[in-house]
């Protein structure tokens, strides 16, 4: 399975496939906030200026190297004639405070890891070193804080450690 720390993927090249042309650079990743999947990213350009989106579905690739659209037609110009339009991981998320339902603050986000075909959030790094493995469905982005269940307080791991310890293999945790 494919992870990507969503800090990284700034700056990356977009390209499209159909015209093979470089379209701008991922400037931003929009994630839904109810399900923390990839909605769209955001593409900015060097010499033109200004800011266009691509919706998730027109993503063919997303790779620290290039990003590949499916044509010049998949860009959107304002973000409000998304599907969804989503929540700024570097504007909006980074920085945000991961606090337990029971108000234990765990630290502070410091990067997204999203894992899988549909780009789902699958860990969210509290500095460099500590990692906390999530399920995408028991987050909540809420405009202050990102909310997680309490059990989630004893999950921090060092940083690229396996989170099989806790999720089994495959298994997701028993619900609370």
């Amino acid at each position: 399975m494919r992870t990507h720390e969503a800090s990284r993927l700034k700056g990356t090249i977009v390209i499209t496939r159909q015209e093979g042309t470089m379209v701008g650079a991922l400037h931003d990743v929009l994630l839904a906030p109810e399900t923390c999947h990839l909605v769209a990213i955001s593409v900015t350009h060097e010499i033109l200026g200004g800011e266009q989106f691509v919706p998730a579905g027109e993503v063919e690739f997303l790779g620290r190297d290039a990003v590949l659209i499916r044509s010049e037609g998949s860009l959107v110009d304002d973000r409000t004639d998304l599907p969804d339009p989503g929540v700024r991981i570097q504007t909006l998320l980074l920085g945000k405070p991961v606090v337990t339902d029971d108000g234990r603050e765990l630290g502070r986000i410091y990067d997204l890891a999203l894992k899988g075909s549909r780009h789902l959030v699958g860990a969210v790094y509290l500095d460099e070193e500590r990692e906390l493995p999530v399920i995408p469905a028991e987050l909540s982005i809420e405009p202050e804080q990102v909310r997680v269940p309490p059990r989630y307080a004893d999950r921090v791991t060092v940083a690229g450690a396996p989170a099989d310890f806790w999720f089994g293999s495959g298994a997701s945790p028993a619900p609370h």
